[in-house]
């Protein structure tokens, strides 16, 4: 999943990030700066940068 978060991130910690729903506003979460990857479609043109979430399962 692609999300828009800062482009620097804490070495540990969190951070809040967007996720575009595609037919809605988007809506913003919190999560693992460790869970976020570089992707390379990102142009560095600006203070935020496109990140890959890791995906993780949750019971519920």
């Amino acid at each position: 999943m692609l999300v828009v978060g800062p482009r620097d991130l804490p070495a540990d910690g969190h951070v809040t990030v967007w996720i575009d729903t595609g037919s809605g506003p988007g809506y913003e979460i919190t999560v693992a700066a460790t869970d976020l990857d570089m992707v390379d479609s990102d142009q560095g043109n600006s203070n935020d940068r496109i990140y890959s979430l890791a995906i993780r399962e949750c019971d519920g």
